[in-house]
């Protein structure tokens, strides 16, 4: 599953490839359906949300109709301030250049 969004936009969209490596779309999400995200970091089978200028957060997944399903919302300033976050499997990692700071959490 593929998961396609614009920041500028806050349009998204979801899509697989077939067995042919052709790409199929399967939804699109209207502009401003998502919230202002900084980083999606994608992790076993789910995804999570991040804006490093508020430090909201949130989690969700798609399901087989490329439909999202939001599982949890974060509010500002519940997480760190991250500038690079990578999944590691189920797991995520964060790290602060600034500062030099990192943590990790599934």
């Amino acid at each position: 599953m593929l998961f396609f969004y614009s920041k500028d936009t806050r349009a998204a969209g979801s899509g697989k490839l077939d067995g042919s490596g052709d790409f199929v779309n399967l939804k699109d999400f209207p502009a401003g359906q998502f919230g202002d995200w900084t980083h999606i970091v994608p992790g076993g089978g789910l995804l999570f949300f991040y804006n490093k200028d508020t430090r909201a957060a949130g989690s969700g997944k798609l399901n087989s109709s490329g439909n999202f399903v939001n599982l949890k919302d974060f509010p500002a300033g519940q997480f760190g301030a991250w500038t690079h976050i990578a999944p590691n499997g189920i797991q995520v990692f964060f790290y602060s250049k600034g500062t030099r700071a990192a943590g990790s959490g599934k």
